[in-house]
């Protein structure tokens, strides 16, 4: 299976572990549901010492604000008391037989402490998560002399009495909640998924082509998508230094990691008269590399950096 952007959870318990099983097929569900989410596109498989859930990325703000509290109402299915560690991250991970991995996992899991004897629910989000979900409200601690740095979020369960509508306004009621439900809370969901579909940490290679071409990326079928990706994510500083010496070397150490120096002659021309052609500058841009090794595309991502009309040349940058 292909690598994919993922949000991951991993649930640990206290020493006595949960009925998993019940877990899966209630709690969980349960609390998914109260939180906007739907279980049917998460995958779980049984990892010690506890649980691992990945559902698709748009799913990790949901989980980092109210899925702690729904979990933490839901508990009281299971038998016993339980008490859950979480742990929150956001990435690319890879499925094969055995399960899930990649370094979403690996800090989702090293993230998920039990709870202590005063929480139901310890919920702990890695700074990936902070970065895309954005601003917590005051029931969400930073970690800050952890390293790297966390925020943590807990709950204890609670019940909320029933609301009682009186008979006589029941039907109005009923048709507004009606077009609540059908119009404004898709519309309400969308919007508030909208910044994550649209971070190039986790938009799908659909969005990452679309904004491409909306924000006039040149040459993306040169880019994969980590590094289109990377170049998304610093597109205003690369894009407010287009067609300059500085933003070519950025561009090539982006693309390849390759440290560069562009040579500039200077210069400029005019036509002289409308539609006439363009004179080539007295000398071409010299691109000097540090390295001998063939860089595929090159020459497109130059000449996608260059002002029309300027031409260039590639040499190695002699060591001083």
């Amino acid at each position: 299976m292909a690598d994919r952007y993922l949000a991951v959870l991993a649930i640990v318990a206290e020493v006595n572990a949960p009925p998993w099983g019940e877990l899966t097929r209630s709690v969980l569900p349960t609390a998914f549901n109260e939180s906007g989410l739907d279980w049917q596109e998460a995958d779980y498989v049984r990892s010690a010492p506890g649980l691992l859930v990945a559902a698709p990325a748009a799913a990790a703000a949901r989980l980092a604000h109210g899925f702690a509290q729904a979990l933490a109402d839901a508990l009281p299915e299971l038998p016993g008391s339980v008490r859950l560690g979480l742990g929150l991250a956001v990435g690319i991970c890879h499925r094969d037989a055995k399960g899930w991995f990649g370094d979403a996992v690996t800090t989702a899991r090293r993230l998920a402490e039990p709870a202590s004897t005063s929480e139901d629910v310890r919920l702990a989000i890695s700074a990936a998560v902070r970065d895309i979900v954005g601003a917590f409200g005051p029931d969400c601690t930073e970690v800050a002399d952890a390293d790297p740095p966390y925020w943590l979020r807990t709950a204890s369960g609670r019940r909320l009495s029933p609301a009682v509508v009186p008979a006589r306004v029941a039907p109005a009621m009923t048709g507004i909640s009606e077009v609540v439900n059908t119009i404004a809370e898709p519309v309400a969901g969308f919007a508030e998924q909208l910044p994550l579909m649209l971070s190039p940490d986790v938009a799908p290679s659909d969005v990452l082509a679309w904004m491409y071409r909306a924000l006039g990326v040149d040459s993306p079928r040169l880019l994969d998508d980590r590094h289109g990706r990377r170049l998304l994510s610093r597109l205003v500083r690369c894009y407010l230094r287009r067609g300059t010496a500085s933003g070519l070397t950025e561009l090539i150490d982006l693309r390849y990691g390759v440290d560069a120096e562009i040579v500039d002659p200077g210069g400029t021309t005019w036509s002289t008269a409308f539609q006439a052609p363009l004179r080539q500058p007295s000398a071409p841009v010299t691109v000097l590399l540090d390295t001998d090794k063939p860089l595929d595309g090159l020459d497109e991502v130059i000449r996608s950096v260059l002002p029309v009309g300027v031409g260039f040349q590639v040499s190695r940058r002699q060591r001083r």
